[in-house]
């Protein structure tokens, strides 16, 4: 009589049976050990009978409900055969490592576990585990930024992890969606072709697919569409809770660009009601917490800017000072970064030009500048800003040209960067009649931008209403 237990157990090794007795009396406690004593009589049998088993266990409980005790014994079989050659198997240990990485990421030690990743890697290309290897790409291309990956550090892992010949369509579909978002990242100009829609069989590559198209619609301000591929990607994180594990940073990308679109279109209660999923969505690890808050005190900025609330931004201002010191080391480098140019943006707004300028310098010195070019970027058109602001005329043209040179050899002189340069050339020595109608233009003409980052023009738009009301007020004041 053929059985699957039987076969099981008579193709164990004399060191296989002896580790399944001794996990069995590790793992199993009263009449659960009934299991070794089962697997010694079928061991000895030279043919299965069951015949013999309920003759030989008249009366035992574990009679009473056998294809349940059988089926129990199997599973118990194979997690003790699992251990045991997870201790034997190189590449299982490697496995483990991989494990070991990952923890050390969700705490934020980003340096230690590159020194993993980067030996795990060398072992797993010479004896060609095509599986460890997929890891180390999802591991490196997710967190290229946190290893101090540059942009053809990463163009060059797309290159080599193409050339595996063992890749599944499922993950050379998932290859070909992150090297996209990757690219996009990078040059927001660039629309790499996308896989068809029938080849996106995973949650996960529909999940890439989508936040793709999310960003597109968001850099074209297509906000119809962007919002569709928004709440699709939110349903697929409420139905798949490993998918926030796993894409934690994707996820709040997902909510600041449904935030920015709510706030371009003037939708407060929307872009407010997101606010309070990303406060929600604080779960998962300290690491998660940190960068969660981080995200929504950006958001906060953004939104006190677009009211021009200027006591809430004081006390942003003065909250995010100790909530930088407080969460160092467990957020992002990116994201501190990005709230760090919010704050000082924030200051440009309560006339704090000094402290804001401090700010700046401060981001510009002591970050690379090949690392987040838009970042980058953004620091040296607010840097032009500070001293228009503070009346430094004459640096100020130099500040321009310097700034405009780097723009335009990083592929960041769009439109919104073109037209706020152009203007801070144009106010000095102006009248305030002239300024208030160049306010005006340079407001419309942001306004009417196509293929601008939403929040961009929102940012600068609101700097211009800013102005507008100070001239107002200035003007008042003399009146009165």
């Amino acid at each position: 009589m053929k059985d699957t237990l039987f076969d099981l157990i008579n193709s164990l090794t004399r060191s296989e049976k002896r580790y399944f007795k001794l996990f069995a009396s590790r793992h199993t406690i009263g009449e659960e050990n009934n299991y070794v004593t089962l697997f010694n009589y079928i061991e000895k049998q030279s043919n299965y009978s069951e015949d013999s088993i309920f003759q030989k266990f008249s009366g035992e409980n574990f009679l009473n409900n056998f294809s349940i005790t059988k089926k129990r014994l199997y599973n118990n079989i194979l997690s003790a055969l699992d251990s045991f050659h997870l201790g034997n198997s190189e590449e299982a240990q490697l496995l483990r490592q991989i494990h070991a990485a990952e923890i050390l990421i969700g705490k934020s030690l980003h340096e230690q576990a590159k020194k993993i990743i980067l030996s795990v890697e060398k072992q797993a290309i010479k004896r060609e585990y095509s599986l460890i290897i997929q890891k180390i790409f999802r591991l490196k291309n997710n967190y290229y930024r946190e290893f101090g990956m540059d942009q053809n550090e990463l163009k060059n892992l797309h290159v080599n992890y193409s050339k595996l010949e063992d890749l599944q369509s499922n993950e050379l579909v998932y290859l070909q969606l992150s090297k996209a978002l990757s690219m996009l990242k990078i040059d927001p100009e660039h629309f790499a072709e996308l896989p068809s829609c029938q080849l996106i069989c995973t949650t996960e590559n529909q999940l890439l697919f989508n936040h793709i198209e999310l960003l597109k619609a968001t850099k074209q301000s297509h906000f119809s569409n962007a919002e569709i591929y928004y709440n699709i990607n939110k349903q697929l994180f409420l139905e798949h809770l490993d998918l926030t594990i796993n894409y934690f940073g994707l996820q709040m990308e997902m909510y600041r660009n449904g935030f920015n679109n709510a706030l371009a279109q003037g939708k407060l209660n929307d872009a407010t009601s997101i606010l309070s999923e990303i406060t929600l969505a604080e779960g998962g690890n300290e690491h998660h917490r940190a960068n969660c808050v981080m995200h929504r005190e950006i958001s906060e900025i953004d939104l006190a800017i677009y009211e021009l609330n200027y006591d809430r931004l004081a006390q942003l201002v003065v909250a995010n000072k100790q909530l930088n010191s407080t969460n160092q080391g467990n957020t992002l480098v990116h994201v501190q970064n990005e709230l760090i140019l919010k704050i000082a943006i924030a200051h440009l707004f309560l006339n704090k030009n000094n402290e804001g300028l401090l700010i700046i310098n401060h981001y510009l010195q002591h970050n690379d500048q090949d690392y987040d070019a838009e970042m980058t970027s953004i620091a040296l058109v607010l840097d032009c800003v500070f001293h228009f602001e503070l009346k430094h005329h004459d640096y100020l043209k130099y500040a321009v040209k310097n700034t405009t040179r780097y723009l335009k050899s990083r592929n960041q002189y769009n439109n919104v960067n073109k037209s706020v340069l152009s203007l801070l050339l144009k106010l000095p020595n102006t009248n305030k009649i002239d300024q208030e109608e160049l306010y005006q233009e340079y407001y419309n003409k942001l306004a009417n931008l196509k293929d601008a980052h939403p929040l961009l023009v929102i940012n600068f738009n609101r700097y211009l209403t800013h102005k507008l009301k100070q001239l107002h007020h200035s003007e008042a004041q003399k009146i009165n």
